[in-house]
């Protein structure tokens, strides 16, 4: 049997071996990583230092092949699954609930929530979702705006 022989017999058992104990190797590696938060940062750290464009390249590659996954995180973080959002979106027929207007930023509409109790308003777009943002949500100061316009006219 040459070197090179008796060198992939013992591949072949090295893959066995660990295809056999799989579960168990990355279940202790999993426990070590959870009990060693600080030196799995440390390393994690190193990693990225020494291979930053591999990285980098990575995670471009990741988002272009899930396009959708932070909007979709969001909406869930807000607690609207993608299906409730669209039957929103379907339910105003794609327009902004407060003006009306097809969303030409970004070509999404905002989900509205009030942010004391979570509750899912409607969908708006980013310019009045930006307009609700800086009154506050506060129905009084949006009021006084409306008459200050009213008055200045």
């Amino acid at each position: 049997m040459t070197d090179e022989e008796r060198l992939e017999k013992r591949r072949a058992a090295n893959r066995a071996s660990y295809l056999r104990n799989r579960d168990k190797r990355l279940a202790k590696h999993r426990e070590w990583r959870e009990a060693n938060p600080a030196r799995m940062q440390e390393l994690n750290a190193k990693w990225y230092k020494d291979n930053k464009g591999r990285a980098v390249e990575a995670k471009r590659a990741w988002t272009k092949a899930h396009p959708d996954y932070h909007r979709t995180w969001r909406l869930l973080k807000m607690g609207c699954p993608p299906e409730q959002y669209q039957r929103l979106y379907t339910e105003q027929s794609g327009v902004c609930a407060i003006c009306g207007e097809k969303c030409d930023v970004y070509d999404r509409l905002c989900l509205d929530h009030c942010h004391e109790t979570g509750r899912i308003r409607g969908l708006v777009c980013i310019r009045c979702n930006h307009g609700i943002g800086c009154f506050k949500d506060d129905t009084s100061v949006l009021k006084k705006a409306i008459k200050y316009l009213q008055n200045a006219a």
